[in-house]
């Protein structure tokens, strides 16, 4: 996935405290699992194909796979992974997250569905 060089680069960077703070929203969710499924019926009401990750069994995708990949109007590709207002990115979730971005891919991580929609509505509106 990345290099040992680069996540140890990535590790001296949040280390420095270098990384970028991401803001929690005051409707973050307690649940992930509400997030996720908010997102579901979001996307089915567009008519949006996504790949979702489950979250009631091991991963069957890459570990650190964002939890959506979302096939939006345009041609447009979005990674979201879904947190809590306490939850923390992995290891291997920043190494993809690191990736994408790198590669001019969309990354979110997203803690309400406001969130989620505001993000959306970025992208789709730039």
């Amino acid at each position: 996935m990345i290099t040992t060089e680069q996540f140890n680069e990535m590790q001296a960077r949040v280390a420095a405290g270098r990384h970028e703070a991401v803001p929690v929203p005051a409707d973050a969710v307690t649940d992930e699992g509400d997030l996720h499924d908010q997102i579901l019926a979001e996307c089915r009401r567009r008519l949006w194909p996504c790949v979702h990750s489950r979250m009631d069994m091991a991963t069957t995708t890459a570990r650190g796979c964002p939890d959506f990949v979302i096939f939006a109007d345009g041609g447009q590709v979005f990674a979201i992974e879904c947190k809590t207002a306490k939850g923390k990115l992995t290891p291997e979730q920043m190494g993809w997250k690191m990736l994408l971005e790198r590669n001019g891919h969309r990354y979110a991580l997203v803690r309400s569905f406001n969130d989620f929609l505001g993000m959306v509505e970025t992208w789709l509106n730039p």
